[in-house]
């Protein structure tokens, strides 16, 4: 359910109710939802029609998901790849945003604080997720995960006043995947 308690624009309140129109399906799971705890899954898909969410919340999204439409659209290669895989019982589906001859590649929408930080964590198991499902899919197997980050609220005063800042609103990250991934 989306309220508008701000009164936007009719435009962002259309964007807001586009997004996540999925049904949820039993024993069907996206790669962006396994990394949430096995509880909140389940609690969300029980009260899927009593979660409410701001239009005003959904803002940087609306960055995100226009950044994500013209990277795809300009890219050279293997942009957007699906993945829908059965496992088991259950099916994992996910679009991975850029699959190169060396890498899952990824493009991230935060913030300086979260690059300074350096915990990627969350978006590495993502990336090792699609890693997986690639291999399932093509019997291809990558080593490397490549994340394209975008600081939002990035400040060029900032990064020649301040030691540590990014030098750059774009950082790039890198992992490489071993056996023990």
């Amino acid at each position: 359910m989306v309220t508008n308690k701000l009164n936007l624009p009719q435009a962002l309140v259309n964007f807001a109710n586009s997004r996540d129109k999925r049904e949820y399906t039993e024993n069907r799971y996206s790669v962006t939802e396994l990394g949430n705890p096995t509880r909140e899954i389940q609690l969300t898909r029980l009260h899927r029609s009593e979660i409410q969410e701001d239009v005003a919340d959904m803002v940087m999204a609306l960055f995100g998901t226009a950044a994500h439409k013209i990277l795809e659209e300009n890219a050279d290669e293997n942009a957007e790849t699906k993945f829908e895989v059965q496992v088991g019982e259950d099916t994992i589906v996910g679009i991975s945003d850029l699959i190169t001859e060396d890498a899952i590649e990824d493009y991230k929408f935060t913030t300086v604080s979260k690059v300074q930080k350096k915990d990627f964590s969350d978006w590495r198991d993502q990336g090792l997720r699609y890693a997986w499902l690639n291999y399932l899919k093509t019997g291809d197997i990558k080593r490397k995960l490549r994340f394209h980050i975008f600081m939002r609220d990035w400040s060029k005063l900032k990064s020649n006043a301040i030691s540590g800042y990014p030098s750059s609103p774009l950082f790039t990250w890198e992992y490489d995947i071993s056996d023990y991934d």
